[in-house]
């Protein structure tokens, strides 16, 4: 393989970001494989890895794992959860179409993680937790009845999200942000 992960600088944020995509199943294999050759810049920045990612045959079920591992040394993980968290904490407070799934999600990682700790005991993650999200009512409440819940606690969502979001930002990450497998398609 390429560079061993002693001497293998980090790629900047955009690039890894294509790799966490990948990861997270947001892009499929083939769109990899032609962002892949399409984007030369790679060719520096990976050296020789870059053509250990080349040399793949991208139709193999075992191709993730492969590209995870000669991938690996050139991502920082701990950066890749913390812009995820943000981003989750973002599509909450905009009251996404997956708004119950994202709060599922929050309040989970709450769970496994010091920062979102307060998110862990949030009476309304635990309202998604519990309840509406296992029991499926959120899928049968109309529009209106939808809008009496969240703004129940949709103050407190923006004001928990904005302090974590400042946490975050404001203090850097010294290595990983969660328990491993929290985002089970980020490598650990």
């Amino acid at each position: 393989m390429g560079l061993d992960s002693k001497s293998s600088p980090l790629l900047p944020f955009h690039f890894q970001y294509s790799f966490l995509r990948l990861f997270q199943n947001e892009i499929n294999i083939k769109y990899f494989e032609n962002w892949l050759y399409d984007t030369s810049e790679l060719e520096d920045l990976l050296k020789g890895s870059y053509y250990d990612l080349l040399a793949l045959d991208f139709e193999d079920v075992k191709v993730l794992d492969e590209i995870k591992t000669i991938i690996d040394p050139f991502l920082d993980y701990s950066e890749l959860e913390k812009r995820e968290v943000l981003r989750l904490l973002n599509k909450a407070v905009r009251l996404d179409d997956d708004f119950p799934e994202i709060l599922k999600i929050i309040y989970d990682l709450g769970v496994a993680s010091a920062v979102l700790h307060d998110l862990e005991r949030s009476t309304y993650g635990l309202t998604f937790e519990k309840g509406i999200y296992y029991d499926m009512e959120w899928c049968t409440y109309n529009e209106s009845k939808r809008r009496e819940l969240v703004g129940s606690f949709y103050e407190s969502i923006v004001k928990e999200a904005e302090e974590v979001k400042n946490k975050l930002i404001q203090n850097p990450m010294d290595g990983r942000l969660l328990k491993e497998g929290c985002f089970p398609n980020i490598p650990k």
